[in-house]
């Protein structure tokens, strides 16, 4: 319709759109992928754009497929209405596979500005956020934790998508792109927010990323002393990886007292009778969590010094009682009166907060002990509500039941929140209503969704381009999987807009970027 620069530069003005939206929100999102469809579409010449997807092995139009399996599986699904939805959602694996894969990509100049913006949008975001959290901007929801500032989507994507500006932030300064300092200076930022953050998920990807890609460097290194500096490199990272964990399980499993559980006293010095659970023997900085418990006094003594009742929550959600329970016994103290007349004003508040233990911990070890008390308290009771890592072992429980309805076929495109929805009421939980969610596994969703069948097929649109087209060497594109490995093992990363918008143009631009693209 108008001369192919106008086309061409229109086309790269909704690229930079669309990277921006990756960090900036589902509004950019949505105008740079219609912005893009309907360039392209007025652009016409779509006999030469065939040759371009021909030239590339179809493996665009492939990954394009991965939209039409899920039309087509709307046919199976009970609840049309959320089968609509997820196509909605789906429609970035139509449209951008279509257009960066029947198009010349882009030549250096125009590269070096869609990095330049997209680091620039992420940087805006990452400002945008931080202020938010120090509360000199306003937020739709009230900031309890850091994670509560990420107010463009969930904290555990947006640290994700931070994880793989790193891993592009790496790259460019190995081909030197961009100037040391400030790459640097960019890269400890985006750690200090991802840490903030506190996504188990996107640490240990981003941990596994870097193992990645300095096994790339190892391969692809020229001179024997240089792959021995990267393969050192890499084994300093994983023992150091491994040893941290160990100790920080050792620290945590390690009673720092010996007691006789036939010998306990039976009364505070107030009279009360103690409860003692001597069949969990789960462990709070050393010291046992379900010994020398007396709830009454507990009670007593806390309504009198919190505005926060014995019986509700604590600032991030948490059963205050518990709280309590888990900081006096970090302590070394008895959940009696005597040990909650020890606490100061200040660790009042902190237990306020939501604070478990008088002991300062940085937020990955206090999130990996916390995973580990989870599991502890699951395995011994059963119970998962309001903690997030074995809440998803319950969901994935659940999945498995679910998928074992229909293994084959599965129950339709967007089923899967009717089906859970089902479950939960045709059967007995342990979870609260507020509680009852789904999967949190991408790979669980996809077989509820699209069964067996349909799963191996998404997993088939997905390989065909990295063997045809052999991206594998490509510096980012292993570094990136990885990441969405742990991305979709913890999170339906592609039943919301941003997560599938994030992946579909990271993987599409990386397919697109393969050399018969080049122009």
């Amino acid at each position: 319709m108008f001369s192919s620069s106008i086309h061409r530069k229109t086309h790269l003005f909704f690229t930079i759109i669309l990277l921006s939206g990756l960090s900036l929100g589902k509004l950019l999102m949505s105008v740079s992928l219609i912005g893009l469809s309907i360039n392209w579409l007025l652009e016409g010449e779509f006999l030469q754009k065939w040759n371009y997807v021909k030239n590339r092995h179809y493996s665009t139009v492939i990954i394009s497929m991965i939209f039409f399996i899920q039309l087509i599986w709307l046919g199976f699904t009970p609840n049309i209405q959320e089968g609509l939805n997820l196509l909605r959602i789906n429609l970035p694996f139509l449209a951008l596979p279509i257009v960066f894969g029947s198009t010349p990509f882009f030549i250096k100049k125009e590269l070096k500005i869609i990095i330049i913006c997209f680091l620039l949008s992420v940087l805006i975001s990452t400002l945008w956020v931080y202020l938010v959290d120090i509360g000199a901007l306003p937020s739709k929801q009230k900031i309890e934790t850091f994670r509560d500032s990420s107010i463009f989507m969930s904290h555990i994507r947006y640290s994700l998508l931070l994880c793989f500006v790193i891993l592009l932030l790496l790259y460019l300064l190995s081909i030197n792109k961009i100037y040391k300092g400030v790459g640097i200076i960019i890269i400890t930022w985006l750690l200090f927010l991802i840490y903030n953050l506190g996504s188990l998920t996107a640490i240990l990807g981003l941990i596994t990323a870097l193992g990645v890609y300095i096994l790339y460097f190892i391969v692809n290194a020229i001179s024997k002393k240089k792959k021995l500096f990267y393969l050192f490199f890499l084994v300093l990272l994983f023992i150091f990886s491994i040893s941290y964990l160990i100790n920080i399980h050792s620290n945590y499993y390690t009673p720092k007292e010996k007691i006789e559980l036939i010998n306990l006293p039976e009364k505070t010095l107030q009279g009360n009778k103690y409860l003692h659970d001597t069949t969990n023997l789960s462990i709070e900085n050393g010291y046992y969590l379900w010994l020398y418990i007396s709830e009454k006094e507990v009670e007593n003594s806390w309504n009198k010094l919190s505005q926060i009742q014995f019986h509700e929550k604590d600032k991030k959600g948490q059963p205050i009682k518990y709280t309590i329970y888990r900081y006096l016994t970090s302590k070394g103290l008895n959940k009696d009166a005597q040990g909650m007349q020890r606490l100061t004003k200040q660790e009042i508040s902190k237990i306020e907060s939501g604070n478990t233990s008088c002991r300062y911990y940085n937020r990955f070890e206090s999130r990996v002990r916390e995973s580990f008390f989870e599991w502890d308290n699951f395995q011994k009771t059963g119970n998962p509500n309001n903690h997030s890592f074995t809440q998803r072992i319950y969901y994935w429980k659940i999945a498995k039941k679910i998928i074992f309805n229909s293994p084959v076929l599965g129950h339709g495109t967007g089923a899967s929140k009717e089906q859970f929805k089902l479950y939960y009421h045709a059967n007995q939980t342990v979870l609260k209503k507020e509680n009852q969610k789904r999967s949190h596994n991408q790979f669980l969703t996809l077989i509820i969704n699209l069964g067996l069948l349909g799963f191996v097929l998404v997993i088939f649109c997905l390989l065909w381009p990295i063997f045809k087209l052999k991206i594998t060497p490509y510096p980012l594109f292993l570094p990136f999987i990885s990441l969405m490995f742990f991305a979709f093992l913890s999170d339906d990363m592609l039943e919301r807009q941003a997560g599938v918008t994030i992946f579909c143009t990271i993987y599409v631009l990386i397919v697109a970027y393969s050399p018969v693209n080049k122009r």
